[in-house]
């Protein structure tokens, strides 16, 4: 849902459900069954203070819930894995010169896990966790001519839950060849706060846990080289 509250300021609403299920019978007491899915639902507001400067707001609420269940002989072994995530997230962009984009964000939430075991019918486990996390960054989109473009940018993200801060630079080339091919290199580090845990039996029961003092966050670093071109109007190709 969108509305033009002034010439200046737009918002929007949005929300989103999806749930799959699956029943997989495989022998006459034996049964493995699946339901899993997700929720969300965003506000967005987005502010023109003048040619040279915008902001955009947006409140965040989601839900991911999955709840495996495998049935032997009988006996049923049920699993309820909820993730609760809630955010603001704020960005500013400026136009300070035709040469220059600088963008400046800040984001922040909470996460809230809740993992529930049961054993023919009666509670076997229970564990609820609840982590804040933020993050913020700057970045700069550099024309020094008409071929080359180069994007810059730090990232500083937090997690509660050892107290991890961690920063992620990136930068991006960009060198316009000719008309229709343009040559591309990136690089960019990137960290993950939450955890697969994976179950070998049945891997319907991997559970998402958020890293803690026992588990540090996952980190990558990407490298990027490539080339697009258009060989025909309205036909791209990536490499």
């Amino acid at each position: 849902v969108n509305f033009d509250a002034t010439k200046n300021d737009k918002l929007s609403l949005a929300f989103y459900s999806g749930q799959d299920k699956v029943n997989f019978p495989f022998s006459d007491d034996a049964e493995f069954k699946l339901n899993y899915g997700n929720r969300t639902l965003s506000g967005n507001w987005t502010h023109i203070f003048n040619e040279k400067l915008f902001s955009n707001f947006v409140l965040t609420g989601s839900q991911y819930f999955n709840y495996p269940e495998l049935e032997l002989g009988g006996t049923p072994i049920e699993r309820r894995n909820n993730i609760y995530d809630y955010s603001i997230k704020a960005d500013l962009e400026y136009l300070p010169n035709e040469k220059h984009e600088l963008a400046i964000g800040v984001w922040a939430g909470t996460l809230t896990i809740r993992l529930n075991d049961r054993f023919d019918n009666e509670p076997s486990f229970s564990s609820r966790s609840h982590s804040r996390y933020s993050s913020l960054y700057i970045s700069d989109t550099w024309r020094p001519t008409e071929k080359w473009k180069i994007v810059s940018g730090l990232r500083s993200s937090y997690l509660s839950d050892g107290n991890y801060m961690r920063l992620e630079p990136r930068l991006s080339l960009e060198y316009k060849a000719t008309d229709r091919i343009r040559l591309q290199t990136a690089y960019g580090r990137y960290n993950q706060y939450l955890t697969l845990i994976t179950n070998e039996a049945f891997s319907g029961f991997d559970v998402w846990l958020t890293a803690d003092d026992g588990v540090k966050p996952s980190f990558g670093d990407q490298f990027i080289i490539g080339a697009k071109t258009i060989p025909f109007e309205g036909f791209g190709f990536d490499v």
